[in-house]
């Protein structure tokens, strides 16, 4: 705006010729560089980097009955085969109830691209407990000087791209689908009735398997997450 209003100053406004040649000259010129310039920072982020940050959180807890011997979230993909997931669990021990967590907003446009530059993922991983790691990618500026240029747009911290991972302990955990948590839930009276009728048959077995879970929770915690993939058809 400044060089095209002394552009026209020096080629209209300006009497003497030698100075509509030296201003007018001078801001044609700088006109044209300040445009070359402005073209090259919309169309190649000129004049501004990428930097990432990581983030690491371990507040994650059970989606289930919190005096369980196990771990469990619930997964939803948003979409199909998109790797992009909500999850449900709980982010403290004092929640009464699990909630969704990244969940993308959509009320307004702004939100829905923000959304589409987050993913939410996660990696069955060998962990004594669970946690969420957070890669986040903005732009800025690379000087004051690129600042000074183009920082009117607002594009200081602008978000590039975020990306979730939830790492969930193999052994001792559960990651089920909707569908699966539906299935145990429903089936929970019947496997209870079945465990109970199994140790009452088998004394001795009853016997190891409470002095299991009193001297060695972890393995306990093992041994009902292995028999509760077993029976959901989950094969990790």
């Amino acid at each position: 705006m400044l060089f095209t209003l002394l552009t026209y100053i020096g080629l209209v406004v300006l009497k003497s010729l030698l100075l509509r040649i030296l201003i007018g000259g001078t801001s044609i010129l700088m006109l044209v560089l300040s445009v070359g310039l402005l073209t090259l920072h919309l169309d190649k982020n000129w004049g501004t980097k990428i930097v990432t940050s990581r983030q690491r959180s371990t507040d994650i807890y059970t989606a289930g009955d919190l005096s369980s011997p196990f771990g469990m979230i619930i997964k939803a993909e948003i979409g199909q085969n998109t790797g992009n997931y909500v999850f449900i669990y709980r982010t403290s021990k004092t929640e009464k109830k699990a909630s969704p967590q990244f969940k993308p907003a959509t009320d307004s446009i702004s939100q829905i691209v923000t959304a589409i530059k987050k993913k939410a993922t996660y990696q069955v991983v060998d962990l004594e407990s669970p946690e969420v790691e957070t890669i986040t990618k903005r732009r800025e500026f690379t000087d004051k000087w690129s600042k000074l240029l183009f920082g009117i747009g607002g594009e200081e911290g602008q978000l590039v791209q975020e990306i979730s991972t939830i790492k969930i302990p193999e052994k001792t955990w559960l990651l089920l689908t909707e569908a699966q948590a539906d299935k145990l839930v429903k089936s929970q009276a019947d496997l209870m009735k079945q465990q109970a009728a199994e140790l009452k048959a088998d004394p001795e077995k009853a016997l190891a398997l409470e002095k299991l879970k009193k001297s060695n929770p972890k393995a306990y915690s093992e041994l009902m997450v292995s028999q509760l993939k077993t029976f959901l058809g989950i094969k990790n």
